[in-house]
């Protein structure tokens, strides 16, 4: 075995070994997605129930018992006491669980106290029940929570009740085997010691079990009063949703309406706006930490994106940053307060919004290069803006009935307006005509609803709109956000790999992002058109809603997790792609065939594996897939065979690689690249730029010339005839020299010219040389065919053509005479010559 054999094996042992450990770590991954135990969890998770069917299968019979199994019984037993006792401690504390439920009560009965009051105004808010309802299901939560460690405080103790109750079963069989050796007083020693392990270990176990099923009592009809008070506050939304759209007001203009603009109006209004200049600041004293983080988030993120400038500033694509740094970093630190703070006041919501507001239009401004476009968005922004201002003021109805009207009857002239005066060619449609479409319709039943007195009805159609229009552009703005994050991470990471695939990631991200941030606008929507009360009830709709298929239901979000599964695994696929064939095949000299066959089982098998997944998270066992997957090849065979056909030729292939991309096969008269080896069809590139796509059973099962196989080094051959009476050793000499003169032409093997045949008008030469490349070969033969031709013309060696000798047996007498007055006629020219 040479060196470069023994080489060659060692790196392909090297990277067999590599991708063993890959396949071994995915897997592991795989089997603790599935809820598989891994084997050190099998050694380290012993349960009593483990202990118990060990001992049920190796427990011995009454005539195996002997003297020697008490000792070793009693040191096992006083172990597995320690180890119960120091499992127990470990449960949950049961003064810890009494304080929860009693704090969780209190704030039930708050909540029912405050719902009781809200109903009895006829005035209610449904902010108020809104906040409320989210305090509620926080509540449930902490229950459901309790009840969960305490089932599984109790099922251990369930497990131990069975593991000592067997062992009680078992000493009684052992007192029984040993016989006559009972009446020995050592022996009744040690059995009484084994008996007292046991009782003392059950009288532990009852004593905590007790408690824990009184806190099990008490913490499920904790539940059952909270859906009580569920079920009342969803009926409480209904009917104070039902009663404030629907409410009645004053005709707009009408003498009820006008009588409300009087002296407590004015009052009120003047509260409000004094309300503004004394504001409740014990919200900002609770949250001094988190607005202090959100500071410290500020100047971080500031940082991050001052020291990136002169890179944002090469990206065309992401140059906005650069214009707005101070609002983006804005931006985001609202976004991130908002996600750690808790329910704001509406004051300092609305404030909150505002904020937001000016940092959105900031950016948008940048981003949008459309002048009426920017125009279109500030309106917008700043109608928000000043309906925000209005309702931290709290204005009272009279006045925002009228603030309502006028803005409605100004917007909906202004566009009628604008849309007459343009052009034919100014009207074509588009995402921001079919906004301002939309604007007006709703603007139009807004009108209708205030004149009509409908002035709840009309104000909530007015402020969701607004807040969808605006939610779109948050979410919108934030998606680009985290892109261009992303993007400077991926730029100034110190691993090579990342950096040089940013592109690619961001690629793969970017779904991930767009199906996030739909879901965020609907559950915002869903909130926001009142819907739905809160956001996480409107997210669990949106997960629950889905189809029933006999027992099993799918829902929206278990096809959203098995997609996800699925993209993961095929985004684990690709990174895993680039690692292998960037950096780690290369370096060990790897054939690219061979890269690419390596690659693509392991795309395969991650896709597999990331299917089973996708399934599992459906609902469906893997036992019964199993099973019908078995009853379905027989069908599937027959009605695929060609498929099937094709993929086990595509697996011959791939690790048998008679074929490898980049070869030139020959397919019946066409030469053709090999493009792409799939597991079904090949695809082949021929010399006229067309591709092919081959069925894989094809190559395998018919003949293919492969030209390339081992090496690209290949043979041409050019025939040539010459002359009868000419110099064989010269022509031999010439041929040599050609071959020997040209730089493309190999010296190992060397070149052959050889004296075939005497042909029927020549003699038949050949010569015979070996090129490089075969891509050349056609060429390199045409070079040589022109050097024989001018080599034989300055020697004088003729190049004859096919000749024929006619012998006429008989002919006509007319055609004699035509043949013999053209011979008198050539002779007479020869004489005049």
């Amino acid at each position: 075995m040479t060196l470069k054999t023994l080489f060659s094996l060692q790196n392909s042992s090297r990277l067999t070994n590599c991708i063993i450990v890959c396949v071994a770590l995915f897997l592991c991954f795989a089997s603790t997605a599935f809820g598989l135990p891994s084997p050190a969890n099998l050694i380290n998770q012993s349960s009593p129930t483990d202990t118990k069917s060990a001992a049920a299968t190796t427990k011995d019979t009454p005539d195996d018992r002997n003297l020697s199994d008490i000792i070793p019984k009693a040191t096992t037993l006083s172990e597995k006491k320690i180890k119960m006792v120091s499992i127990l401690n470990g449960l949950q504390n049961t003064n810890t669980i009494e304080d929860q439920l009693l704090e969780i009560s209190d704030q039930r009965n708050q909540l029912q106290e405050q719902l009781a009051a809200l109903l009895a105004n006829p005035n209610a808010s449904y902010q108020k029940l809104t906040s409320m309802q989210e305090i509620l299901l926080t509540l449930r939560s902490k229950v459901a929570a309790t009840s969960k460690k305490l089932h599984e405080s109790i099922a251990t103790l369930d497990e131990w009740i069975d593991f000592w109750g067997n062992e009680e079963k078992d000493l009684g069989g052992l007192v029984t085997g040993l016989g006559a050796s009972n009446s020995i007083p050592a022996v009744q020693r040690e059995l009484d010691h084994l008996l007292q392990t046991i009782k003392i270990s059950q009288e532990i176990i009852t004593t905590e079990l007790l408690p824990l099923m009184e806190l099990q009592r008490k913490t499920g009809r904790m539940q059952v009063s909270i859906y009580e008070l569920h079920l009342q506050m969803q009926k409480s939304f209904e009917n104070t949703f039902q009663q404030g759209i629907y409410k009645q007001a004053p005709f707009l203009f009408s003498p009820d309406y006008f009588d409300q603009f009087n002296k407590d109006l004015w009052g009120k209004t003047l509260a409000g706006v004094q309300g503004i200049l004394n504001p409740d600041t014990s919200y900002l004293k609770n949250e001094r930490v988190k607005i202090f983080a959100a500071v410290l988030f500020f100047f971080a993120f500031f940082s991050a994106l001052t020291s990136s400038k002169s890179y944002l500033i090469r990206s065309t694509n992401i140059q906005f940053v650069t214009k707005r740094p101070i609002s983006i970093t804005s931006f985001m630190t609202l976004v991130f307060f908002f996600l750690i703070s808790v329910k704001m006041p509406v004051f300092w919501l609305s404030l909150f919004r505002l904020g937001t507001l000016i940092t959105v239009i900031r950016i948008s401004r940048a981003l949008i290069t459309d002048n009426l476009q920017k125009r279109f968005i500030t309106k917008l922004a700043l109608l928000l803006f000043v309906t925000d201002v209005l309702v931290i003021v709290n204005l009272p109805i009279p006045l925002t009935r009228l603030y309502i009207l006028l803005v409605a009857i100004f917007l909906i002239t202004f566009y009628i307006l604008r849309y007459v005066k343009k052009d034919e060619k100014t009207k074509k449609t588009s995402w921001l005509q079919w906004a301002e479409r939309l604007g007006i319709l709703a603007l139009t039943v807004i009108l209708f609803a205030e004149i009509n007195g409908q002035a709840e009805l009309a104000f909530f159609i007015f402020i969701a709109t607004l807040k969808t229009i605006f939610a779109i552009l948050y979410i919108w703005i934030l998606y680009l956000i985290l892109l261009v994050m992303l993007d400077i991470i991926l730029h100034y990471i110190p691993i090579s790999l990342p950096h040089e695939n940013a592109a690619i990631i961001i690629k793969m991200v970017r779904p991930i992002l767009f199906v996030g941030g739909t879901i965020l606008l609907l559950t915002i929507v869903l909130v926001d058109w009142r819907l739905l009360p809160t956001s996480s009830s409107a997210y669990s709709y949106l997960s629950a809603l889905g189809i029933s298929i006999g027992e099993s239901r799918i829902s929206i979000g278990l096809i959203l997790a098995s997609l996800f599964l699925l993209y993961t695994a095929y985004c684990i696929s690709r990174i895993i792609q680039s690692i292998l064939l960037q950096s780690v095949l290369p370096r060990r000299n790897v054939d690219k065939g061979v890269q690419l066959s390596i690659t693509r089982l392991l795309h395969y098998s991650i896709m597999l594996v990331g299917f089973l997944m996708a399934l599992k998270a459906l609902g469906f066992s893997l036992t019964n897939l199993t099973i019908l997957g078995g009853a379905l090849g027989v069908g599937i065979g027959f009605g695929l065979q060609a498929i099937i056909n094709n993929f086990a030729s595509g697996l011959i292939l791939l690790f048998e690689r008679p074929i490898k991309v980049g070869d030139t096969i020959q397919i019946g008269e066409e030469l053709a690249e090999v493009k792409e080896l799939g597991l079904r069809p090949t695809i082949v590139q021929i010399f006229d730029n067309a591709e092919i796509v081959l069925p894989n059973s094809d190559l395998i099962t018919n003949k293919v010339t492969n030209w390339t196989l081992k090496e690209r080094r290949v043979r041409v051959k050019i025939p040539v005839g010459v002359a009868y009476g000419s110099d064989v050793e010269k022509v031999l000499k010439i041929l040599m020299r050609c071959a020997e003169e040209r730089p493309e032409v190999l010296s190992t093997p060397k070149a052959n010219a050889l004296f075939l045949a005497f042909g029927a008008s020549s003699l038949d030469f050949e010569l015979r040389v070996f090129i490089p490349e075969f891509t050349d070969r056609r060429m390199i033969q045409s070079e040589l065919n022109i050097d024989i031709n001018r080599e034989f013309s300055d020697a004088g060696i003729e190049i004859p053509f096919p000749q024929s000798d006619l012998h006429l047996r008989s002919i006509d007498s007319e055609a004699a005479g035509l043949f013999s007055n053209n011979k008198k006629s050539n002779t007479n020219n020869e004489q005049i010559k």
